[in-house]
């Protein structure tokens, strides 16, 4: 029976921290795509101003 409960406690834990993770992973996502479209719009404006 003790096994069990120490299996099942693992596999609990394990999911719950993989779960975290994938959060913690889409907010990083989210936060370098908006990263990426700020610099590419500073981008632009400075290669127009360098054409004038």
């Amino acid at each position: 029976m003790k096994s069990r409960n120490r299996l099942k406690q693992s596999l609990s834990q394990f999911s719950y921290k993989h779960k975290k993770l994938d959060s913690h992973m889409n907010k990083m996502r989210r936060s370098t795509e908006e990263l990426t479209n700020m610099l590419e719009h500073m981008g632009g404006k400075k290669a127009e101003k360098k054409e004038n």
